[in-house]
């Protein structure tokens, strides 16, 4: 169990869900309100070896980048930090078109609970946190947890 992976999808809040399209590039803190919630994510910078770690019931960690939106395009614009905003499980996976869907399970922006860019370097390391301008890597359960965590302190 201890070698188990989960997964770490990096989101700018413009861009929340490759495939929910209620995540529109304004309205992404009413998105992020919803309790459970579903999304999707593409899988397509994770090799062919680390694909094959991939499973319904995985773990994962959701981080936004960078908010990037222009406020004179938004109404009621809030900028978010980078962080991470939510952990999830996979209930849908397509290997061949490296697609998951995953539903979120604790929303940290939700609750009011964002774990800054500078504690998640401190758990995950700099090139994990920023995945090297990738969009999906794995890390070990042992690093989710200690996630969560920060979570829940």
């Amino acid at each position: 169990m201890e070698k188990e992976k989960c997964l770490i999808l990096g989101r700018v809040p413009h861009k929340w869900s490759d495939i929910d399209e209620s995540a529109n590039y304004c309205e992404i803190d009413k998105v992020l309100k919803m309790d459970k919630r579903l999304g999707g994510g593409s899988l397509h910078n994770l090799s062919e070896d680390n694909l094959d770690k991939v499973f319904i019931g995985m773990k994962g960690i959701i981080k936004l980048g960078y908010d990037k939106r222009d406020k004179d395009k938004c109404e009621n614009f809030i900028k978010l930090k980078r962080g991470i905003y939510a952990t999830f499980e996979v209930i849908c996976f397509n290997r061949e078109e490296k697609i998951i869907i995953y539903k979120l399970k604790e929303n940290f922006f939700r609750e009011n609970k964002i774990i800054n860019a500078e504690e998640a370097i401190k758990v995950l390391g700099k090139k994990k946190f920023d995945l090297s301008q990738k969009s999906a890597g794995l890390i070990s359960l042992k690093k989710y947890q200690k996630i969560l965590e920060l979570y829940k302190r």
